[in-house]
């Protein structure tokens, strides 16, 4: 048995330097396999992942499937106590260093927690995308691992992590979306995050951009997946959400291409995380949010990147399908008007490539959607703003007219017009009713 595990586990290395890619991808599963049975294999794959960083990103997906097939306590408790001090000590020497040698990782192998702004190291140093990935697939070991013995995990991460260091907290916002999951499985995991998502919301505040983007997407996820886990810090961490859509002008710097410059900006994938955040707070609080600050939000994602305002229309949808909204949100409509209109009166450049033109129709769409979704919603049709700002403006462009009619075709709501005349026969009848009264 033992020479034949061994020609296994050495057939397996060699294909993970000189194999295929998809082989090296099927070597490296099997590897796990093995990995997650056998202590010697074990030691040999973290020998190797710190002595040749070449095959490093396929070592550590190795581990990865063998943390996930380990049940047993014994492979549990060994996998744990081994690996774990590898995988902080790669950790640090990622961000710490250039990224040569790190091996041939593919770029964005996790596209939910690799952006733009990682790839710069603490002191701004362009840090290779396969540098980014090897630390993507090292958080999710250690997440895996939180969830086999979550105590465990989080003492020793406590004793070996140095705060100081951006790459310790970057660790400990980024494993927490691979620990949580959802069932019997995850309940240990859950409720040891549960009993520190004070620290997790703490890197939300954090100095480093890429510390707080990676905590707000580890916090999305705890969010979506058992709301309740921030019950006691719900205004905290509504505040900082808040205070992440906003631009940071510090993150966007300009680039020399050749004769060309263009500007980078860094704090995209922060915003982005950002507003993904806001819309999970608006779905499940619903009543509990403050609509003047998510108002303030949408306006300034509708005049933010596309990738943004995208995601500034979902919240006005989110918005108007609360009726403990409807007040504020029809106190607060000519920002939102004066935010739609800016949008809808943007035009491509008469030079703009297929995908500019695309965009350009896509926020368009998205516009008019969250129109019919204000419009729907009778104390915002009531507004002569609103009401005027439909007729005169949007309906009044060929194009925009189609296509919101077409939607409200589609919807089970009446028009515009029919709700701010609903709107209006209700008023008229309170007022009826007061005098009455008096």
């Amino acid at each position: 048995f033992d020479a034949g595990l061994i020609l296994v586990r050495t057939t397996l290395l060699d294909v993970l330097t000189n194999g295929s890619e998809e082989a090296k991808k099927l070597a490296s599963i099997a590897l796990g396999a093995i990995i997650s049975r056998d202590a010697e294999s074990l030691r040999i794959a973290l020998e190797l992942i710190k002595g040749e960083p070449h095959n490093r990103y396929l070592l550590l997906s190795a581990i990865n499937e063998a943390i996930s097939r380990s049940t047993t306590d014994e492979q549990c408790v060994r996998i744990v106590s081994d690996a774990l001090p590898v995988l902080v000590s790669i950790n640090d020497e990622l961000l710490g260093g250039s990224s040569a040698g790190t091996g041939a990782a593919p770029p964005n192998y996790d596209s939910e927690s690799i952006g733009e702004s990682d790839k710069r190291g603490a002191v701004g140093a362009e840090v290779s995308s396969g540098a980014e990935s090897i630390r993507s697939i090292t958080a999710e070991c250690v997440g895996r691992m939180v969830r086999l013995l979550p105590d465990r995990v989080f003492r020793s991460l406590d004793s070996v992590l140095d705060g100081g260091r951006e790459s310790s907290r970057i660790l400990r916002a980024a494993l927490v979306r691979h620990a949580v999951c959802g069932g019997s499985a995850g309940r240990a995991a859950r409720k040891a995050v549960r009993s520190r998502i004070a620290e997790l919301i703490a890197l939300v505040s954090d100095s480093s951009s890429v510390v707080r983007r990676h905590a707000l997407v580890s916090l999305n996820i705890v969010m979506r997946l058992d709301i309740t886990i921030i019950s006691s810090h719900e205004d905290e961490v509504f505040r900082a959400i808040v205070r992440e859509t906003n631009l940071d002008k510090s993150l966007i710097r300009t680039v020399n291409l050749g004769p060309f410059q263009y500007k980078e900006d860094d704090g995209l994938p922060l915003r982005k995380a950002a507003y993904e955040c806001l819309i999970t707070l608006i779905s499940l609080l619903r009543g509990h949010v403050d609509v003047d600050a998510v108002v303030g939000c949408i306006t300034r994602g509708l005049a933010d990147n596309p990738d943004v305002r995208s995601l500034a229309t979902t919240c006005i949808l989110g918005m108007a399908a609360q009726p403990t909204a409807f007040e504020r949100l029809a106190s607060n409509v000519d920002a939102l008007v004066s935010a739609l209109r800016s949008v809808l009166s943007q035009k491509p450049k008469v030079n703009a490539v297929r995908q500019e033109v695309e965009r350009h129709d896509d926020a368009v769409l998205a516009c008019l959607h969250s129109i019919k979704a204000l419009a729907n919603v009778s104390e915002v049709a009531a507004q002569p703003s609103f009401v005027a700002f439909v007729q005169d403006f949007v309906l009044s462009n060929d194009q925009f007219a189609k296509l919101y009619l077409t939607l409200e075709a589609d919807g089970s709501h009446g028009g515009i017009l029919e709700n701010a005349r609903r709107a209006a026969a209700g008023r008229a009848g309170a007022d009826e009713t007061t005098m009455t009264d008096a």
